[in-house]
Protein backbone atom coordinates (compact mmCIF):
# COMPACT_ATOMS: atom_id res chain seq x y z
CA UNK A 1 0.00 0.00 0.00
CA UNK A 2 2.88 2.34 -0.72
CA UNK A 3 2.46 3.65 -4.26
CA UNK A 4 -1.01 3.90 -5.74
CA UNK A 5 -1.26 1.77 -8.85
CA UNK A 6 1.25 -0.68 -7.40
CA UNK A 7 -0.72 -1.14 -4.20
CA UNK A 8 -4.14 0.34 -3.68
CA UNK A 9 -4.95 2.37 -0.58
CA UNK A 10 -7.77 0.70 1.27
CA UNK A 11 -9.76 -0.10 4.37
CA UNK A 12 -8.56 -3.30 6.01
CA UNK A 13 -9.92 -4.89 9.15
CA UNK A 14 -8.36 -3.50 12.30
CA UNK A 15 -9.19 -6.82 13.87
CA UNK A 16 -10.61 -9.99 12.34
CA UNK A 17 -14.32 -10.07 13.03
CA UNK A 18 -13.90 -13.09 15.26
CA UNK A 19 -11.35 -11.39 17.52
CA UNK A 20 -13.51 -8.64 18.91
CA UNK A 21 -14.43 -10.63 22.00
CA UNK A 22 -12.64 -10.38 25.30
CA UNK A 23 -14.80 -11.96 27.99
CA UNK A 24 -12.22 -11.95 30.77
CA UNK A 25 -14.39 -13.60 33.42
CA UNK A 26 -13.70 -10.76 35.84
CA UNK A 27 -14.90 -11.35 39.42
CA UNK A 28 -15.95 -8.61 41.81
CA UNK A 29 -14.73 -9.84 45.21
CA UNK A 30 -16.34 -6.92 47.03
CA UNK A 31 -19.78 -8.39 46.38
CA UNK A 32 -19.08 -11.76 48.04
CA UNK A 33 -18.73 -12.84 51.66
CA UNK A 34 -16.00 -14.97 53.21
CA UNK A 35 -18.03 -18.18 53.00
CA UNK A 36 -17.62 -18.08 49.24
CA UNK A 37 -13.89 -17.38 49.35
CA UNK A 38 -12.74 -20.86 48.32
CA UNK A 39 -15.15 -20.99 45.39
CA UNK A 40 -14.12 -17.49 44.34
CA UNK A 41 -10.47 -18.40 44.62
CA UNK A 42 -10.97 -21.44 42.38
CA UNK A 43 -12.95 -19.38 39.87
CA UNK A 44 -10.28 -16.68 39.84
CA UNK A 45 -7.55 -19.25 39.18
CA UNK A 46 -9.54 -20.78 36.33
CA UNK A 47 -10.27 -17.38 34.79
CA UNK A 48 -6.63 -16.32 35.04
CA UNK A 49 -5.40 -19.60 33.58
CA UNK A 50 -7.89 -19.50 30.71
CA UNK A 51 -6.95 -15.92 29.85
CA UNK A 52 -3.22 -16.75 29.89
CA UNK A 53 -3.71 -19.86 27.73
CA UNK A 54 -5.76 -17.80 25.26
CA UNK A 55 -3.01 -15.16 25.07
CA UNK A 56 -0.43 -17.84 24.31
CA UNK A 57 -2.72 -19.36 21.70
CA UNK A 58 -3.15 -15.96 20.04
CA UNK A 59 0.63 -15.55 19.78
CA UNK A 60 1.02 -19.05 18.36
CA UNK A 61 -1.76 -18.43 15.86
CA UNK A 62 -0.13 -15.18 14.78
CA UNK A 63 3.08 -17.12 14.13
CA UNK A 64 1.12 -19.76 12.13
CA UNK A 65 1.91 -22.43 14.73
CA UNK A 66 -1.60 -23.69 14.27
CA UNK A 67 -1.42 -27.14 15.90
CA UNK A 68 0.05 -25.68 19.07
CA UNK A 69 -2.49 -22.86 19.01
CA UNK A 70 -5.35 -25.37 18.78
CA UNK A 71 -4.05 -27.20 21.87
CA UNK A 72 -3.83 -23.98 23.91
CA UNK A 73 -7.24 -22.71 22.80
CA UNK A 74 -8.79 -26.05 23.79
CA UNK A 75 -7.03 -25.95 27.14
CA UNK A 76 -8.35 -22.43 27.72
CA UNK A 77 -11.88 -23.69 27.04
CA UNK A 78 -11.39 -26.64 29.40
CA UNK A 79 -10.16 -24.27 32.11
CA UNK A 80 -13.22 -22.03 31.77
CA UNK A 81 -15.92 -23.33 29.41
CA UNK A 82 -17.96 -20.10 29.48
CA UNK A 83 -14.98 -17.90 28.48
CA UNK A 84 -15.85 -16.53 25.04
CA UNK A 85 -12.52 -15.50 23.48
CA UNK A 86 -10.87 -18.92 22.88
CA UNK A 87 -13.90 -20.24 20.99
CA UNK A 88 -13.51 -17.50 18.39
CA UNK A 89 -9.75 -18.00 18.19
CA UNK A 90 -10.07 -21.76 17.86
CA UNK A 91 -12.74 -21.44 15.16
CA UNK A 92 -10.56 -19.00 13.27
CA UNK A 93 -7.59 -21.41 13.27
CA UNK A 94 -9.82 -24.30 12.22
CA UNK A 95 -11.10 -22.25 9.27
CA UNK A 96 -7.59 -21.16 8.36
CA UNK A 97 -6.41 -24.76 8.26
CA UNK A 98 -9.41 -26.02 6.29
CA UNK A 99 -11.09 -27.76 9.23
CA UNK A 100 -14.44 -26.11 8.58
CA UNK A 101 -16.61 -28.74 10.28
CA UNK A 102 -14.55 -28.41 13.46
CA UNK A 103 -15.05 -24.63 13.28
CA UNK A 104 -18.83 -25.16 13.14
CA UNK A 105 -18.68 -27.53 16.12
CA UNK A 106 -16.72 -24.90 18.06
CA UNK A 107 -19.24 -22.16 17.30
CA UNK A 108 -22.08 -24.48 18.34
CA UNK A 109 -20.27 -25.25 21.57
CA UNK A 110 -19.95 -21.54 22.28
CA UNK A 111 -23.62 -20.97 21.49
CA UNK A 112 -24.58 -23.55 24.12
CA UNK A 113 -23.03 -21.30 26.77
CA UNK A 114 -23.82 -17.97 25.09
CA UNK A 115 -26.86 -18.25 22.77
CA UNK A 116 -26.85 -14.45 22.50
CA UNK A 117 -23.56 -14.51 20.55
CA UNK A 118 -25.01 -13.31 17.26
CA UNK A 119 -21.54 -13.08 15.74
CA UNK A 120 -20.85 -16.77 16.35
CA UNK A 121 -24.25 -17.62 14.88
CA UNK A 122 -23.44 -15.65 11.73
CA UNK A 123 -19.91 -16.99 11.38
CA UNK A 124 -21.25 -20.52 11.75
CA UNK A 125 -23.49 -19.81 8.75
CA UNK A 126 -20.49 -18.73 6.71
CA UNK A 127 -18.79 -22.02 7.50
CA UNK A 128 -21.84 -23.89 6.21
CA UNK A 129 -21.77 -21.65 3.12
CA UNK A 130 -18.13 -22.57 2.52
CA UNK A 131 -19.18 -26.23 2.59
CA UNK A 132 -21.97 -25.32 0.12
CA UNK A 133 -24.53 -26.42 2.67
CA UNK A 134 -26.83 -23.53 1.86
CA UNK A 135 -29.79 -24.88 3.80
CA UNK A 136 -27.96 -24.89 7.14
CA UNK A 137 -26.20 -21.65 6.25
CA UNK A 138 -29.56 -19.99 5.76
CA UNK A 139 -30.86 -21.38 9.06
CA UNK A 140 -27.87 -19.87 10.89
CA UNK A 141 -28.22 -16.50 9.18
CA UNK A 142 -31.99 -16.43 9.75
CA UNK A 143 -31.54 -17.16 13.46
CA UNK A 144 -28.94 -14.40 13.77
CA UNK A 145 -31.13 -11.97 11.84
CA UNK A 146 -34.10 -12.72 14.08
CA UNK A 147 -31.95 -11.91 17.11
CA UNK A 148 -31.21 -8.45 15.73
CA UNK A 149 -32.42 -7.31 12.26
CA UNK A 150 -30.13 -4.26 12.55
CA UNK A 151 -27.02 -6.44 12.73
CA UNK A 152 -25.84 -6.02 9.17
CA UNK A 153 -23.39 -8.92 9.12
CA UNK A 154 -26.37 -11.28 9.56
CA UNK A 155 -28.71 -9.27 7.34
CA UNK A 156 -26.38 -9.09 4.35
CA UNK A 157 -25.41 -12.75 4.78
CA UNK A 158 -29.06 -13.80 4.69
CA UNK A 159 -29.73 -11.78 1.53
CA UNK A 160 -26.65 -13.24 -0.15
CA UNK A 161 -27.52 -16.84 0.68
CA UNK A 162 -31.08 -16.35 -0.60
CA UNK A 163 -29.62 -15.16 -3.90
CA UNK A 164 -27.24 -18.13 -4.05
CA UNK A 165 -30.14 -20.52 -3.42
CA UNK A 166 -32.18 -18.81 -6.14
CA UNK A 167 -29.18 -19.09 -8.48
CA UNK A 168 -29.51 -22.87 -8.34
CA UNK A 169 -33.09 -22.90 -9.64
CA UNK A 170 -33.34 -19.66 -11.63
CA UNK A 171 -29.89 -18.25 -12.47
CA UNK A 172 -31.22 -15.52 -14.77
CA UNK A 173 -33.53 -14.10 -12.14
CA UNK A 174 -30.84 -14.36 -9.46
CA UNK A 175 -28.35 -12.49 -11.67
CA UNK A 176 -30.94 -9.81 -12.42
CA UNK A 177 -31.73 -9.30 -8.73
CA UNK A 178 -28.02 -9.16 -7.86
CA UNK A 179 -27.32 -6.58 -10.57
CA UNK A 180 -30.22 -4.44 -9.37
CA UNK A 181 -28.86 -4.70 -5.81
CA UNK A 182 -25.45 -3.45 -6.99
CA UNK A 183 -26.93 -0.41 -8.73
CA UNK A 184 -29.45 0.42 -6.00
CA UNK A 185 -26.96 -0.01 -3.17
CA UNK A 186 -24.35 2.27 -4.73
CA UNK A 187 -27.02 4.87 -5.48
CA UNK A 188 -28.42 4.73 -1.93
CA UNK A 189 -24.92 4.89 -0.42
CA UNK A 190 -23.97 7.94 -2.46
CA UNK A 191 -27.26 9.56 -1.52
CA UNK A 192 -26.38 9.17 2.18
CA UNK A 193 -22.99 10.79 1.54
CA UNK A 194 -24.58 13.61 -0.44
CA UNK A 195 -27.06 14.41 2.30
CA UNK A 196 -24.49 14.27 5.10
CA UNK A 197 -21.34 15.76 3.56
CA UNK A 198 -19.88 19.15 2.81
CA UNK A 199 -20.21 20.27 -0.85
CA UNK A 200 -16.42 20.08 -1.26
CA UNK A 201 -16.50 16.36 -0.46
CA UNK A 202 -19.38 15.78 -2.86
CA UNK A 203 -17.39 17.53 -5.59
CA UNK A 204 -14.42 15.22 -5.02
CA UNK A 205 -16.63 12.15 -5.12
CA UNK A 206 -18.17 13.22 -8.42
CA UNK A 207 -14.77 12.80 -10.08
CA UNK A 208 -14.46 9.16 -9.01
CA UNK A 209 -16.09 5.96 -10.27
CA UNK A 210 -17.54 3.36 -7.90
CA UNK A 211 -18.03 -0.37 -8.11
CA UNK A 212 -18.27 -3.66 -6.26
CA UNK A 213 -15.44 -5.95 -7.29
CA UNK A 214 -12.61 -8.13 -6.05
CA UNK A 215 -10.21 -6.20 -3.84
CA UNK A 216 -6.53 -6.61 -3.07
CA UNK A 217 -5.22 -8.60 -0.12
CA UNK A 218 -2.52 -7.39 2.25
CA UNK A 219 -0.68 -10.09 4.22
CA UNK A 220 -3.59 -12.43 3.61
CA UNK A 221 -6.23 -9.90 4.67
CA UNK A 222 -8.58 -8.70 1.93
CA UNK A 223 -9.39 -5.01 1.69
CA UNK A 224 -13.00 -4.20 2.49
CA UNK A 225 -12.64 -1.15 0.24
CA UNK A 226 -9.84 0.48 -1.74
CA UNK A 227 -9.07 3.48 -3.90
CA UNK A 228 -7.35 2.69 -7.20
CA UNK A 229 -5.39 5.78 -8.13
CA UNK A 230 -4.60 4.78 -11.73
CA UNK A 231 -8.25 4.04 -12.51
CA UNK A 232 -9.70 6.84 -10.37
CA UNK A 233 -12.22 4.49 -8.84
CA UNK A 234 -13.32 3.32 -5.41
CA UNK A 235 -13.97 -0.41 -5.09
CA UNK A 236 -15.99 -2.07 -2.35
CA UNK A 237 -15.41 -5.80 -1.96
CA UNK A 238 -18.13 -7.76 -3.73
CA UNK A 239 -18.71 -9.58 -0.43
CA UNK A 240 -20.55 -6.40 0.64
CA UNK A 241 -22.99 -6.18 -2.28
CA UNK A 242 -25.85 -6.96 0.13
CA UNK A 243 -24.63 -4.69 2.93
CA UNK A 244 -26.72 -1.79 4.21
CA UNK A 245 -26.04 1.47 2.31
CA UNK A 246 -25.03 3.08 5.61
CA UNK A 247 -22.15 0.60 5.82
CA UNK A 248 -21.08 1.24 2.22
CA UNK A 249 -21.28 5.01 2.73
CA UNK A 250 -18.86 4.80 5.65
CA UNK A 251 -16.31 2.98 3.49
CA UNK A 252 -16.79 5.54 0.72
CA UNK A 253 -16.03 8.26 3.27
CA UNK A 254 -12.79 6.45 4.08
CA UNK A 255 -11.73 6.06 0.45
CA UNK A 256 -12.63 9.66 -0.31
CA UNK A 257 -9.64 10.71 1.81
CA UNK A 258 -7.37 8.68 -0.49
CA UNK A 259 -9.10 9.92 -3.63
CA UNK A 260 -9.01 13.54 -2.55
CA UNK A 261 -5.33 14.07 -1.80
CA UNK A 262 -4.13 13.37 -5.37
CA UNK A 263 -0.52 12.64 -4.42
CA UNK A 264 -0.51 8.96 -5.45
CA UNK A 265 1.06 7.69 -2.23
CA UNK A 266 -0.53 6.37 0.94
CA UNK A 267 1.02 6.31 4.39
CA UNK A 268 0.33 5.42 8.00
CA UNK A 269 -0.72 9.01 8.68
CA UNK A 270 -3.05 9.04 5.66
CA UNK A 271 -4.69 5.78 6.75
CA UNK A 272 -5.18 7.25 10.21
CA UNK A 273 -6.88 10.31 8.68
CA UNK A 274 -9.06 8.07 6.49
CA UNK A 275 -10.17 5.84 9.36
CA UNK A 276 -10.97 8.82 11.54
CA UNK A 277 -13.07 10.39 8.76
CA UNK A 278 -15.01 7.19 8.08
CA UNK A 279 -15.68 6.43 11.73
CA UNK A 280 -16.86 9.96 12.49
CA UNK A 281 -19.18 9.60 9.50
CA UNK A 282 -20.37 6.19 10.72
CA UNK A 283 -21.12 7.41 14.24
CA UNK A 284 -23.36 10.20 12.92
CA UNK A 285 -24.96 8.37 9.98
CA UNK A 286 -25.39 4.69 10.86
CA UNK A 287 -29.17 5.06 11.43
CA UNK A 288 -29.08 2.28 14.00
CA UNK A 289 -27.38 -0.22 11.68
CA UNK A 290 -24.74 -2.35 13.40
CA UNK A 291 -21.55 -3.60 11.76
CA UNK A 292 -18.88 -5.50 13.73
CA UNK A 293 -15.84 -3.88 12.08
CA UNK A 294 -17.14 -0.30 12.03
CA UNK A 295 -18.56 -0.60 15.55
CA UNK A 296 -15.24 -1.93 16.82
CA UNK A 297 -13.40 1.04 15.30
CA UNK A 298 -16.08 3.40 16.66
CA UNK A 299 -15.56 2.01 20.16
CA UNK A 300 -11.85 2.77 19.86
CA UNK A 301 -12.56 6.28 18.57
CA UNK A 302 -15.01 7.05 21.38
CA UNK A 303 -12.42 6.05 23.94
CA UNK A 304 -10.13 8.55 22.26
CA UNK A 305 -9.37 9.43 18.62
CA UNK A 306 -5.75 8.67 19.41
CA UNK A 307 -6.64 5.12 20.50
CA UNK A 308 -8.10 4.50 17.04
CA UNK A 309 -5.11 6.13 15.31
CA UNK A 310 -2.70 4.01 17.35
CA UNK A 311 -4.55 0.83 16.42
CA UNK A 312 -4.51 1.76 12.73
CA UNK A 313 -0.77 2.43 12.88
CA UNK A 314 -0.03 -0.93 14.52
CA UNK A 315 -2.06 -2.88 11.97
CA UNK A 316 -0.68 -1.17 8.85
CA UNK A 317 2.93 -1.30 10.02
CA UNK A 318 2.59 -5.00 10.79
CA UNK A 319 0.96 -5.88 7.46
CA UNK A 320 3.02 -3.66 5.16
CA UNK A 321 6.64 -3.23 6.21
CA UNK A 322 7.28 -0.77 3.36
CA UNK A 323 4.48 1.71 4.12
CA UNK A 324 5.91 5.18 4.91
CA UNK A 325 4.91 7.09 8.02
CA UNK A 326 3.87 10.18 6.03
CA UNK A 327 2.93 11.07 2.47
CA UNK A 328 3.11 14.50 0.76
CA UNK A 329 -0.46 15.56 1.60
CA UNK A 330 -0.64 13.78 4.95
CA UNK A 331 2.02 15.22 7.20
CA UNK A 332 1.46 16.55 10.73
CA UNK A 333 1.49 20.38 10.84
CA UNK A 334 4.53 20.21 13.10
CA UNK A 335 6.58 18.19 10.61
CA UNK A 336 9.67 19.87 9.32
CA UNK A 337 10.08 21.21 5.80
CA UNK A 338 12.88 18.72 5.37
CA UNK A 339 10.44 15.81 5.70
CA UNK A 340 8.06 17.41 3.19
CA UNK A 341 10.84 18.03 0.67
CA UNK A 342 12.12 14.48 1.08
CA UNK A 343 8.68 13.00 0.46
CA UNK A 344 8.11 15.12 -2.61
CA UNK A 345 11.49 14.05 -4.00
CA UNK A 346 10.57 10.39 -3.50
CA UNK A 347 7.19 10.95 -5.16
CA UNK A 348 8.63 12.53 -8.29
CA UNK A 349 11.36 9.92 -8.44
CA UNK A 350 8.76 7.18 -8.53
CA UNK A 351 6.89 8.46 -11.62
Amino acid sequence: MTVQGIRNAGFIRLFPVSNNKNNSGHINFAQNNSSDSFELSQSFVKSTLAKKLNEIAEELSGDNKNEEAIIHYNNAIIAKPDYIAPYYGLSRVYKKTGQTKQAIETYNQLLQFHPEEIEAQTLSGHCYKKLEDYENARKSFQKAYEQDPKYDFASRSLKEIDNLILMQSNPKLAAKIKNEQVQNNLKASLNIITQASHPSIIKKLSAVNYSFDNTDALSGHQNIAQYEHNKKRIVITDEYIWAAPEVIAAYLAHENIHAGDKDGITSVYEEQDAYEASIKFWIHNNNGVKDPELDYAADLYQKSPQVLRDRVAVIYRSRDKSIPEYSPNHIPPSASIGIRDSLRFKLYDLF
